[in-house]
């Protein structure tokens, strides 16, 4: 239930209707490039881009997906909490939210450069 809602959301593919009785899976595959298939109907297209998307898509993956610099949407943190049905905003960021690695290095390089600004102004 949960993996054809995402796609239905378009979270984790999409079914995009091209003509009557014509609706285009469309997916990621693993290695992140998109793939497109012809269903008859909707149901078929959203049950094979469910079934065919990567592996980890469930609740906590999209949750931690929706957060800024992880998916281009990126969606508010009180929705998301709604959705998950989480009571606080905090409890969904300490539980669906993870060190992605790149924002830790822009956060480094951000303050190494700041550093390298304030030593200049003082020379």
């Amino acid at each position: 239930m949960w993996r054809p809602a995402l796609v239905r959301a378009g979270l984790l593919g999409k079914a995009i209707q091209e003509g009557e009785n014509v609706y285009r899976g469309v997916r990621q595959d693993d290695a992140g490039r998109e793939q497109t298939e012809t269903f008859e109907t909707e149901a078929a297209a959203v049950k094979e881009v469910s079934r065919r998307a990567p592996e980890g898509c469930g609740s906590s993956t999209c949750a931690t997906r929706t957060r800024p610099g992880w998916c281009p949407t990126a969606l508010p943190v009180n929705d998301v909490q709604r959705v998950m049905g989480r009571e606080q905003a905090t409890t969904t960021l300490n539980l669906y939210t993870h060190d992605s690695g790149s924002a830790r290095t822009r956060l480094f390089d951000a303050f190494a450069a700041s550093a390298r600004r304030r030593a200049r102004l003082r020379t």
